[in-house]
């Protein structure tokens, strides 16, 4: 018998075995941690990462132009310090005006109307900082951050384009949280053991840790969905496999 006959004779015996002992089903790899990243707020792009590039959590993905907003910022920070010196100098010509009262050198309503000037100046003070802060909301908003670990696998959007609020920008995904998608006959998943699934490789089961089982039964497809971690060194989102589930 040549090598070719041996190979089809124990890869026919292998199938056979796994018919005996499990039912197959096709499956399909999927990527839990998949985002269609947008922007909040509209402008021009300034940088975005391309496609195949991976990203650590907390790093920028994606930055819109925010000139405008800084020089605003820089302004209003301006004001506000000039105001807490005002504030200061006010403070100090009313502690002043309090010894001067006490010692009734000075008329009170002197120092009635600098208590209603240092009042006002500490409302515009709250309405400056209030200002920074939503600005500063807006300019960190700006800048698009990851969410996890991934890489980038679709850019929507690139460099120096302008683009509108809630526009697609780049699609990411996180490698790590890649599972396996398989909707078996209602009429037979009683007769399976859900939590026993595995692939065939080279011959070797490769057991699958069970993710979860849908309770509810699909009505259009009379089917029950299954779902399992993928083995992340062998597989890509949207791959399909062959599913081996163990019988009963």
């Amino acid at each position: 018998m040549n090598k070719t006959s041996l190979w089809l004779l124990t890869g026919f015996m292998t199938f056979t075995s796994l018919a005996n002992e499990s039912y197959s089903v096709p499956a399909i790899i999927y990527a839990k941690q998949k985002v269609n990243v947008a922007n909040e707020h509209g402008g021009r792009l300034t940088f975005v990462l391309l496609q195949g590039k991976s990203f650590k959590k907390g790093e920028i993905l994606v930055s819109i132009d925010s000139e405008f907003e800084q020089k605003q910022l820089g302004l209003l920070l301006s004001q506000q310090k000039n105001m807490k010196a005002k504030i200061a100098l006010q403070q100090s010509r009313i502690d002043d005006y309090n010894n001067l009262v006490n010692q009734n050198v000075m008329a009170d309503d002197t120092r009635k109307q600098q208590l209603m000037d240092l009042y006002d100046s500490k409302v515009a003070l709250d309405l400056l900082a209030q200002k920074i802060l939503r600005l500063q909301f807006v300019i960190a908003k700006k800048n698009i951050i990851a969410p996890f670990d991934g890489v980038v696998t679709a850019n929507h959007a690139l460099a120096h384009e302008v683009v509108q609020v809630s526009q697609p920008l780049l699609t990411i995904l996180n490698p790590t949280s890649l599972h396996v998608r398989a909707k078996v006959p209602a009429t037979i998943i009683a007769k399976l053991d859900w939590q026993s699934a595995f692939e065939s490789v080279n011959g070797e089961k490769n057991r699958l840790q069970p993710d979860y089982r849908m309770a509810l039964i699909e009505e259009q497809s009379n089917t029950v969905e299954l779902s399992y971690r993928a083995d992340v060194t062998r597989h890509t989102s949207g791959q399909y496999i062959t599913l081996h589930l163990n019988k009963l």
